[in-house]
């Protein structure tokens, strides 16, 4: 059976929303695409690649030829996984192995990337991100970042209340259960002792009365936001995504012309 050769590749993972309305518009759209959940990884399918842009991949009989790409999206892939055994030292070191892969094959290839995984990666360093958002002219909340319980308790007092956010991701997941790390609401650290503080820093900001919640995609120099709107019954929520998503509404969001030459440069720094 002759190799598979789409024109479109999406890399993400099992269950993305997202992924899964661009593959209906692909396939109204009459394109060529392959889609690789990174999650099944490596059971399936299996990856090689040469130099020269040869990238094939196999499921069984099916062989997919990556060579005619043009254009690829890249939504949530996460990493492949890495086992589970009485070998964790072992599991660990496939896993970093995939994640060297993987990484240098998106890096080497030159398809169009929607985003570009290495621009995907500095997106989600957020001590980074407002780094560069002030420099930009963006309007940030204060903000502290770290795991000195003695800085964040005087901060804390100061503004008598504050909302903390993971650094690296919004789900944890334990004995097998997953669970969505939100934006939360701290007045007070009473309870909390210094140790479970230093355990693991976080991201800690004033909080900031909600107005509109706003979610904007920077396509080059194009600017596409929408507003979510939060029903009446949700409005104490510190977190929009807390809230159940068949209770959200969106609309389109014209943005004055300040934040959008502020967030025009900041994709291009």
């Amino acid at each position: 059976m002759a190799a598979e050769k789409p024109s479109v590749l999406l890399v993400t993972e099992r269950g993305d929303l997202a992924s899964d309305l661009v593959v209906l518009g692909l396939r109204e759209a009459g394109e060529r695409f392959y889609r690789l959940n990174v999650d099944t990884l490596p059971e399936e399918p299996t990856l090689a690649w040469a130099p020269g842009g040869n990238l094939r991949l196999r499921t069984g009989s099916r062989e997919v030829d990556l060579s005619g790409v043009q254009s690829a999206w890249y939504r949530r892939p996460g990493a492949a996984p890495s086992g589970s055994g009485p070998k964790p030292d072992a599991h660990a070191f496939a896993h970093r192995e995939f994640e060297a892969f993987l990484a240098g094959t998106w890096a080497a290839a030159g398809w169009r990337w929607m985003n570009p995984p290495a621009a995907v990666a500095q997106a989600e360093a957020k001590v980074l991100q407002l780094e560069l958002a002030a420099r930009v002219g963006l309007e940030t909340p204060r903000t502290l970042a770290g795991n000195d319980p003695t800085t964040i308790r005087a901060l804390l007092a100061e503004l008598g209340e504050l909302v903390a956010k993971p650094l690296a991701g919004a789900g944890l997941t334990l004995d097998g259960e997953r669970f969505g790390l939100f934006t939360t609401l701290v007045c007070t650290l009473d309870d909390v002792e210094p140790e479970a503080l230093r355990a693991a820093p976080c991201i800690f900001q004033e909080r900031i009365a909600r107005g509109t919640d706003v979610r904007a995609t920077v396509v080059d120099d194009e600017i596409f936001a929408a507003a979510i709107d939060v029903p009446h019954e949700h409005a104490d929520a510190v977190d929009w995504r807390s809230v159940p998503a068949d209770a959200l509404g969106y609309r389109p969001f014209a943005l004055s012309p300040s934040p959008r030459r502020s967030w025009a440069a900041l994709r291009r720094l």
